[in-house]
């Protein structure tokens, strides 16, 4: 059992002698009745003290909290910048925009079947060369819609 002055325990710890004078004051470390401290008990409460939430302003966080807090969040906007960089991670914006886009010429391609086949199948009476006209649009409306999101991809 190891018995140091707060000035000591502040060289210790890297803090200044004020901060554990504070804390001491504030009962979160104990000292004897030399007003030394015991390293192994003090360091235990110091390390309580951090994390502890303490009563004050803020959300009562402690300002090590804050740090760690702020030091995730860098490191996760980090990964996210490299995720773009690397094409893993799109736009949500872009990705809206190109989907509407899409849906929209799906859209009028599909409507416009009826108008671009009407004539022809009014005129046709034979049940399967109207199910192949019927198909065979259908899939041209498909194709350019696929083909339209290629070229949107690619730009």
């Amino acid at each position: 059992m190891s018995r140091i002055s707060q000035s000591a325990l502040g060289r210790h710890l890297g803090v200044t002698q004020q901060a554990i004078s504070k804390a001491v004051k504030a009962g979160r470390i104990t000292t004897g009745a030399d007003g030394k401290l015991d390293l192994d008990e003090a360091l235990a409460q110091w390390a309580g003290e951090l994390r502890a939430p303490r009563d004050g302003p803020g959300d009562g966080t402690t300002l090590q909290a804050a740090h760690l807090r702020k030091e995730t969040a860098l490191a996760e906007l980090a990964e996210l910048k490299a995720q773009v960089m690397r094409g893993d991670l799109l736009d949500r914006l872009e990705i809206e925009s190109l989907w509407f886009a899409l849906v929209r010429t799906l859209r009028d391609r599909m409507l416009g079947i009826p108008d671009r086949l009407a004539v022809l199948l009014a005129a046709e009476t034979d049940e399967h060369t109207v199910r192949v006209m019927l198909d065979a649009e259908i899939r041209e409306s498909l194709t350019v819609v696929a083909d339209s999101m290629t070229e949107e991809g690619e730009g």
